[in-house]
């Protein structure tokens, strides 16, 4: 691992989730710059200094003193408005927690609200509010609260903690969102602080690391859900959640992890798909004055901190914004719209072709700082403006900056904004409904509309009220209702009653609408013991249309036994065997019942058509590890049974992939399956030592060496011969990766005597082998003090992770070998390449420059990886602020780009960022774009060190006109792209 993170990690210094940067003097100017920030305007003002997309009008709702500091809002059933205000952001209010939760009303019934009820105060640093019962839940970690008012004073005089155990660090990265689903849960957003979440009712923990979270209140239950969403989890009217983070400003959560979780074999593809038509740092178009910030200033009029993700839920506005993905940009002063299209079982967005080059809600005004949009009662859109001068966190300000300027100016100012259709038989003023006052009957009806957050609040109100009268009149309206919005939350309504009947579940599985048909086979898993005939009528969507409906069958049907339902799980295994998503949803329905079903239609199907190979070799991996003795006999057989005198290419695979299992497995063969793996073993010795055999040959049989313990070393010689440089250094590569699979001392000293006469990069790959095992590192340590190895041979992110392992002793050992390698005052680093920096570089110097220290994790001009930050995003990369993230790369570090070590049960051991977790899996993303793909049951122990992935001490690699170098290459590459 080498360089990693190297070219202007300058997403390492932003904080961005509802808030981050804000503008400010140049990077170096004296903070007597400070005078440069723009005044506050006044909330007429600043209303004049907004646009929004044609055809549309805004209004301001709320302004100070009504509300400071909002960061959400929230629309009870009683018709109030619930506000949650952040004003302890960002270092508390004189030590003290300030955040607050009030309530607006609408005293004479003119529309406007002009009626302030702090109803909560004393929070720490709350984030969301969502109305439940008779009081609010309220967001502000390490809790999530339930507060409400017994006496009817508007004061919370009852508060209780239903669930703790949320992270609290940086305050733009902690717990939020609050949503309603048609699971009946309400879905949470992780905020990137994670944490052990324990429900104060019932005792149960969950760890959310990498994931958000679903709970019920009453209960007190609580489960994981996949991918973390930074600020604003949200979902359309189908049950497609979404979120998004920094300068991701969508991805669609594709796969759900508690179907994932139960097959614990099975490492699936990263739940979060990005959707945007440009993802990440893409380009934005304020009307504000593009200001220069205190860090990552070469970011500026591109995505820097999206939040508060929504879709669109509603016809009022328009068709052509119905399905609509929205998201804040605060550090830009606006909201972006992009139109989302299904894609397969995800989707894709894009700009509207009339917004090409303008944003949906742009503020002139830079202290204009949306952090939410929500959709109203009345269809209209709300933009919360938290509304401050500084919306950075100190974290990333420098302390000379600190002093300077007023990190809370702004603190008692705040607006809310209403997005409506212009013209007059639009422009009614703003009701809120009280829905609370309705009969059930007339809550049964008032399901059927178009309005999203009315349906998600009816559905809650039904819940709470639990009257065996709603269930004939949902029944009817699940059958009957015009809307199919309206006939799919009848429906989950009436799960959540559990007042669902075999007729209404089996006349939605033939739904006109896919979201209803998915959604009925969804719940045909929690009534099918009651209801058996349920399951013959589910299989005949197995060849339904729609993709959607067939990835929930797909999951489904792991929930189902018997002959049919194996026979459509191999078939939908084997039909989107090229399409992950829908594949692991079907793979996450393998289990023991079932594997041995579905390998013999797998096997007699790809037999019969040569087609098939991605889900058979899959199904033979599980079969070897969750069948039963029948099974894996079966299986083996089928793996060395030879077609034509050879065998096929996913035998030879399926036969690597069992090297670490096949002592176990081999105990439950008769001789002749034992004898025909011998040959097999025998037959990739011989091909891989033929120089006269074909790159592709060779290459399948190298994982298929050192695997019997009786040949193993004359096997560890072979391919210690297929690391001499006469090899092609694909054939290298995989002679690495076989070595690294064998767990004992010989391996190590073969790759320490191949390392002199290594090239730099097979030398690198050989450093990565050796720091995968404890014993190994050992080794590579005792090379560098006899002198075998030369400390600067070593990367920078090979040092950092020997003087930071967990292992005190190797931690100590490293630090002393590699003394002179390391320095600690990282500022007087900076500062002395800081004047070199004013010498002009050479563009092609710099081009080579970040080809030998920077492509393994980052991509320019087609050439290199894309694991670290984009730099295709950067717009005027200023050198200040890369030679601060280059060379003290742990000033300000995101979670996300933290170093992880994981150590397997089998010893090996791992390093990189985390990229994805699921209930299953976990994985690390390394140079090269290398991905170690872990699975939960193999980890002995997962850490970090707390450091960036960038590794300090690139100053040994790179001189300061490197530097000047790289970063003229840097500015050309943005100039061209900006031609």
């Amino acid at each position: 691992m080498q360089n990693l993170y190297i070219c202007a990690l300058l997403a390492c210094l932003t904080a961005a989730v509802f808030v981050d940067h804000c503008g400010g003097a140049e990077p170096g100017d004296s903070p007597e710059g400070a005078a440069k920030f723009p005044d506050a305007m006044s909330p007429r003002d600043s209303l004049a200094a907004i646009r929004v997309t044609a055809g549309l009008r805004v209004e301001l709702i709320a302004a100070e003193p009504l509300v400071a500091d909002p960061i959400d809002v929230a629309f009870g059933p009683d018709g109030r408005v619930w506000v949650v205000e952040m004003g302890d952001y960002p270092l508390g209010v004189d030590g003290n927690a300030g955040g607050r939760v009030r309530f607006l009303t609408d005293s004479n019934g003119d529309g406007n609200l002009d009626q302030s009820t702090l109803f909560l105060d004393g929070l720490n640093f709350p984030t969301s509010v969502a109305p439940w019962r008779d009081g609010v839940l309220v967001t502000a970690a390490p809790d999530l609260l339930f507060a409400r008012d017994t006496d009817g004073d508007g004061r919370a005089d009852t508060t209780r903690v239903l669930y703790t155990g949320f992270g609290e660090g940086n305050q733009q990265h902690r717990v939020n969102g609050l949503q309603w689903g048609l699971d009946n849960w309400i879905h949470v957003a992780n905020g990137d602080s994670n944490g052990v979440i324990v429900s104060k009712k019932t005792g149960q923990k969950v760890d959310i690391s990498g994931r958000d979270l679903r709970i019920r209140p009453d209960s007190g239950e609580l489960d994981p859900l996949s991918a973390r969403t930074q600020y604003g989890r949200h979902r359309d009217d189908w049950g497609n959640w979404f979120g998004c983070s920094n300068s991701r400003p969508a991805w669609h959560v594709a796969l759900a992890d508690h179907y994932l979780r139960r097959n614990r074999h099975f490492v699936p593809p990263d739940p979060a798909v990005h959707i945007s038509e440009t993802p990440g740092a893409a380009r934005i178009y304020p009307a504000s004055k593009t200001l220069a910030r205190f860090n990552d200033a070469a970011r500026a009029d591109r995505f820097t901190s999206a939040c508060g993700h929504m879709i669109y839920r509603d016809e009022r506005l328009g068709a052509q914004f119905a399905g609509n993905s929205f998201v804040c940009e605060p550090v830009h002063n606006l909201v972006h719209r992009e139109i989302v299209e299904a894609d397969g079982a995800t989707f894709h967005s894009h700009r509207p072709a009339a917004d090409a080059e303008r944003e949906f809600f742009a503020s002139a005004d830079n202290w204009t700082r949306p952090t939410n949009i929500r959709l109203a009662p009345d269809g209209s859109l709300w933009v919360v403006d938290m509304y401050r001068l500084v919306i950075e966190h100190p974290q990333w300000i420098p302390e000379a900056w600190q002093a300077k300027v007023d990190l809370r100016a702004g603190a008692d100012m705040g607006r809310i904004y209403r997005i409506s259709r212009a013209g007059d038989d639009h422009e009614e003023k703003f009701a809120m409904p009280r829905l609370d006052r309705l009969s059930t009957d007339d809550l049964v009806r008032a399901l059927n509309s178009p309005n999203g957050w009315r349906r998600d609040m009816v559905q809650q109100l039904l819940l709470w009220r639990a009257e065996e009268k709603a269930g004939p009149p949902l029944a009817k309206l699940a059958a009957d209702g015009r809307r199919p919005q309206t006939r799919l939350q009848a429906l989950c309504t009436l799960d959540g009653l559990d007042a669902i009947t075999v007729e209404v579940l089996l006349d939605a599985l033939k739904d006109p609408h896919p979201g209803v048909r998915r959604h009925a086979i969804r719940l045909s898993e929690t009534w099918r013991e009651r209801f058996p005939q349920l399951t013959s009528a589910a299989l005949q969507l197995v060849d339904d249309p729609d993709p959607q409906v067939q990835m929930q069958l797909a999951y489904s049907l792991g929930e189902w036994s018997g002959a049919a339902a194996s026979a459509a799980l191999a078939k939908l295994l084997m039909r989107h065997e090229n399409d992950p998503y829908r594949f692991a949803a079907a793979v996450s329905s393998l289990d023991e019942r079932k594997i041995g079903p579905v390998l013999d239609i797998v096997l007699s199907e790809s037999r019969q058509r040569s087609t098939h190979q991605i889900a058979l070799l899959q199904v033979v991996r599980l079969a070897l590890l969750m069948g039963d003795d029948d099974v894996v006999r079966r299986t083996v057989d089928a793996m060395t049974q030879r077609a034509d005198g050879k065998l096929a290419e996913w035998q030879l695979q399926a036969l690597a992939d069992m090297r670490e299992s096949l002592t176990t497995i081999r105990k439950k063969l008769d001789a002749d399956a034992q004898t025909r793996l011998q040959q097999v073993f025998q037959q990739a010795r011989a091909v891989a030592n033929d120089d006269s055999a074909t790159e592709t040959d060779r290459l399948t049989a190298i994982p298929l060496l050192a695997v019997e313990a009786e040949h193993r070393n004359d096997d560890l010689n072979l391919l210690s011969e297929l690391l001499l440089p006469q090899n092609a250094p694909v054939l290298q590569q995989a002679a690495l990766e076989s070595l690294a699979q064998v767990n004992s001392a010989r391996p190590a000293e073969l790759l320490l005597e191949h390392f002199a006469a290594a090239t730099p990069r097979l030398r690198a790959q050989i450093v990565d082998v050796l720091l995968s095992r404890n014993a190994w590192i050992e080794r590579l340590l005792a090379s560098l003090a006899d002198g075998r190895i030369q400390s600067r041979q070593l990367s920078a992110s090979h040092r950092q992770l020997l003087v930071t392992h967990r292992n005190r002793t190797v931690r100590e050992r490293a630090e002393e070998l590699l003394a002179d390698t390391l320095s600690a005052d990282r500022q007087a680093i900076v500062a002395s390449y800081r004047d070199a920096l004013r010498e002009s570089g050479d563009m092609e110097r710099g081009r080579k420059v970040f080809r030998k220290n920077c492509n393994v994790c980052h991509r320019l001009e087609n050439d290199g990886h894309q694991v670290g930050p984009d730099l295709a995003g950067l717009k005027n990369p200023t050198p200040e602020a890369m030679l601060v993230a280059i060379l003290d790369p742990n000033q300000a570090v995101e979670d996300r780009y933290l170093q992880y070590t994981a150590v397997t049960v089998r010893g090996r051991i791992f390093s990189g960022m985390l990229a994805a977790e699921t209930g299953a899996s976990i994985t690390l993303a390394g140079p090269e774009g290398k991905r170690h793909d872990i699975l939960r049951g193999d980890i002995e122990q997962l850490t970090s060190s707390g450091k960036s992935l960038m590794p300090d001490g690139m100053e040994k690699q790179l001189t300061p006109q490197d530097l000047s170098d790289l970063f003229a290459y840097l500015a050309d590459n943005q100039n061209e792209r900006e031609r």
